[in-house]
């Protein structure tokens, strides 16, 4: 397990760095996307999938899809149009639409638009706050800072809580452990102060706070797709990343932390 987690991470961590580097707007864009209609996908299987279990034929792969491509379309929407009440209106509109088409309850309709809103709002809204977080500085030094705090709290806690985890964090993941979370805690803050003699992001104190409540919030987001699996009774999001799960279990704190950075940054910096 360990050594499938490590070889996988070898080989995505320089992709994602090349393109964070060498990617230019479309690029990223398009890159964004893709997170999003993965996103999207594995959350339908997460949240949609259960809330069908009473019909004839359960959630389809092409529904799955389709729900990608409506995370897709609202994403665009988020980037391009700066009418909040439109995407909104459009966004209820979508689901409503999307739901009456293949419910026949109208009690289950009403639960399944319900759960369609949770799904495109989960996959697609949070990754709007990684694209404020990539126009917080040309260079994107901010990006990296973010994934550096995530990437870094996600593996203290998965090594201190392996080594010295013993007081659990909480039922819905049971491997998780205060131990962990406090040495992913401490290994983002170093990761952190070494980003910003390099980058210069602002006062030391602020950057130590911004990261912090950034780690907390990745753990917190990592526990949110551990309450949606726990829903579907599922052990992994989906089977995408050898030794990692699927998509959602390596980014499930980078899309809930990401637009609290974004703001926090903005506002304190």
């Amino acid at each position: 397990m360990l050594k499938e987690r490590v070889a996988t991470a070898v080989i995505l961590i320089p992709l994602l760095l090349a393109l964070l580097i060498w990617g230019n707007f479309y690029v990223l864009l398009s890159f964004l996307a893709v997170c999003v209609w993965l996103s999207c996908y594995e959350s339908s299987y997460l949240i949609l999938s259960p809330l069908l279990l009473g019909q004839e034929k359960p959630l389809k792969a092409w529904q799955a899809s389709l729900t990608g491509l409506i995370g897709v379309l609202l994403f665009f929407l988020f980037v391009y149009v700066k009418n909040e009440l439109f995407v909104i209106v459009t966004l209820f509109m979508l689901i409503s639409l999307y739901a009456m088409m293949f419910m026949k309850e109208v009690k289950q309709t009403l639960f399944f638009i319900v759960g369609l809103m949770i799904t495109l709002i989960y996959g697609s809204f949070f990754w709007f706050g990684v694209w404020n977080i990539l126009g917080l500085s040309e260079n994107k030094s901010h990006l990296f800072w973010f994934l550096a705090v995530i990437m870094l709290s996600d593996t203290g806690g998965y090594f201190f809580g392996l080594h010295f985890g013993k007081h659990k964090l909480s039922p819905l993941s049971p491997k998780k452990t205060w131990e962990g979370v406090f040495g992913g805690l401490f290994l983002s803050f170093i990761g952190a102060m070494l980003l910003n003699l390099f980058f210069s992001f602002g006062a030391y104190g602020h950057v130590a706070i911004i990261s912090a409540i950034t780690a907390i919030l990745g753990v917190y987001g990592d526990l949110l797709e551990s309450l949606f699996k726990r829903f579907s009774q599922v052990k992994d999001s989906g089977n995408i990343f050898p030794g990692h799960g699927g998509f959602l279990d390596r980014v499930d704190g980078i899309m809930f932390a990401s637009p609290f950075f974004w703001f926090l940054a903005d506002r304190l910096l």
